[in-house]
């Protein structure tokens, strides 16, 4: 008697179920577009997609953060990627120091003169304060004006002060 099996093998029955999934995908992605059909897909709680962001943006800020530190110069601070970057959160730019990110920095240093200066996230927008000279004196200690708040020499010479 031979008892041959009639019908589809195994090999055959995997290759259609592979290339049925295969179909679906690519109608879905089509018809939804890849980003849509992604996002359905790998889609996490709207909160913790969230809180990953911000954690990515506290991150990413806390090494800007670091970077900034290393200038020489007051001058230098406002073009520092921490003082420009923006992150978007619920459609509003979103600086490193402010909330939900909230990563603030500060640095300072001195100049060649020892004039101490300090840079924060408060003078971003601004840029840091420079180092002039100010509050000049003529001998007798009277008040006047500073004759070049740009040259040290001069602000020494006019019993000036040197700072930020």
């Amino acid at each position: 008697m031979n008892s041959k099996a009639q019908g589809l093998s195994l090999n055959y029955i995997v290759i259609a179920i592979v290339a049925a999934l295969v179909l679906i995908i690519i109608v879905a992605f089509t018809t939804t577009g890849l980003g849509a059909s992604l996002t359905k897909i790998f889609q996490a709680s709207e909160q913790s997609t969230e809180n990953a962001d911000v954690d990515i943006a506290k991150a990413a800020c806390k090494n800007l953060c670091s970077n900034a530190k290393t200038v020489d110069s007051p001058e230098a601070w406002g073009a520092e990627s921490y003082c420009s970057r923006t992150y978007i959160f619920e459609s509003n730019p979103t600086n490193c120091w402010e909330a939900p990110i909230s990563v603030k920095c500060e640095t300072s240093g001195s100049d060649i003169y020892d004039a101490f200066w300090t840079c924060s996230q408060d003078t971003c927008d601004r840029g840091c304060a420079e180092i002039k000279c100010s509050h000049c004196k003529d001998t007798a200690g009277e008040s006047i004006d500073c004759p070049d708040e740009d040259d040290y020499n001069s602000c020494l010479d006019n019993n000036g002060e040197w700072d930020q």
